[in-house]
């Protein structure tokens, strides 16, 4: 069997930024994000999710995944360390998922940051970035949502 490798590089400038739920100490994390996952059934059309979060200044989420799928999302964040662009949420909860969608109901773990929009130059702080998400199912790839 071939062997297969992955390279990790630290974006220092990204990392080192200051993080908060409030802009008077850093970096707003709180606000609404959305966007869209498309998922391809095995033999089926493209099916795509519309994915909103919404983060207080407390660090509650509230969101939703749109139809088909109609899920629920509560969860609170939490920012480890507040002079490094990391938030995690260690309790996200899915439910009133319909069946036969990818999504599945239970309780979820995330790492992520606070990015840059590389598509609007200029703009910054406005995508949230997943980098790791632990499921039910086992891990879900990377999530991007805009401000």
């Amino acid at each position: 069997m071939g062997q297969y490798g992955i390279n990790l590089t630290a974006q220092t400038a990204l990392y080192q930024r200051p993080l908060s739920f409030t802009a008077s100490t850093g970096r707003t994390l709180a606000g609404t994000y959305t966007g869209t996952f498309t998922f391809t059934p095995v033999g089926g059309s493209p099916i795509s999710y519309v994915h909103t979060y919404n983060i207080n200044s407390a660090g509650t989420l509230t969101g939703t995944v749109g139809a088909p799928a109609n899920c629920t999302l509560t969860g609170q964040v939490v920012i480890p360390n507040p002079n490094r662009n990391m938030f995690r949420i260690a309790n996200l909860q899915i439910t009133n998922c319909a069946g036969g969608t990818p999504f599945a109901n239970g309780n979820y773990r995330m790492l992520g940051e606070l990015g840059d929009d590389p598509v609007r130059p200029g703009t910054s702080d406005n995508r949230l970035v997943f980098i790791a998400v632990q499921n039910p199912l086992g891990f879900w790839p990377v999530t991007l949502l805009t401000k």
